[in-house]
């Protein structure tokens, strides 16, 4: 995963992402802190969760899925807490093409994306979290507002299967 939290420069988290912590303290390098977490055994998704809270947030980043199998994708947890992961959008390749996918407590609501959405291609998601409410955004164009509960949450970016790139990350308190 790529991230744009060190002083403006991408970070690639991979494997190694504990001695890339060491190599940047070793050179006092500033950065914002992240939990990172590698696929689990028998898991395919690996997760970067932003340490802050928040009650009300906006979140826009350029988003785009290494490899365009059935399974592979992106997803942004929006509202994670301490040992809960929260609802997920996800991006993820279907049978069919690639689908928006909200999964919460409640199950999971499958939406098709256009023909021509190409997820292998970088795009700019816009959440808006106020209250209770997740207003979601894809190139500008509005896709729908879901349920969260309230409260302090953090933000994470996860990868499906192969991978994907997240740029340009930008989160606002609101």
């Amino acid at each position: 995963m790529t991230l744009s939290m060190l002083n403006g420069e991408p970070v690639v988290i991979t494997a190694g992402a504990e001695m890339l912590g060491e190599s940047l303290d070793a050179q006092a390098v500033r950065r914002v802190p992240v939990d990172w977490r590698p696929p689990l055994p028998g898991s395919a998704e690996a997760l970067v969760l932003k340490g802050h809270r928040f009650e009300d947030y906006e979140l826009a980043v350029s988003a785009r899925a290494a490899r365009s199998h059935e399974g592979c994708g992106y997803a942004i947890l929006p509202a994670a807490r301490a040992g809960d992961p929260g609802p997920r959008l996800a991006v993820e390749r279907g049978a069919s093409g690639w689908e928006l996918v909200w999964s919460d407590a409640s199950g999971q609501r499958r939406h098709p994306l256009p023909d021509a959405f190409d997820a292998t291609e970088p795009h700019l998601w816009r959440l808006r979290r106020t209250g209770a409410q997740l207003a979601v955004a894809w190139e500008g164009r509005p896709i729908g507002t879901f349920d969260v509960a309230p409260g302090a949450v953090s933000v994470g970016l996860a990868s499906l299967l192969a991978g994907a790139a997240f740029d340009m990350v930008r989160l606002t308190a609101r």
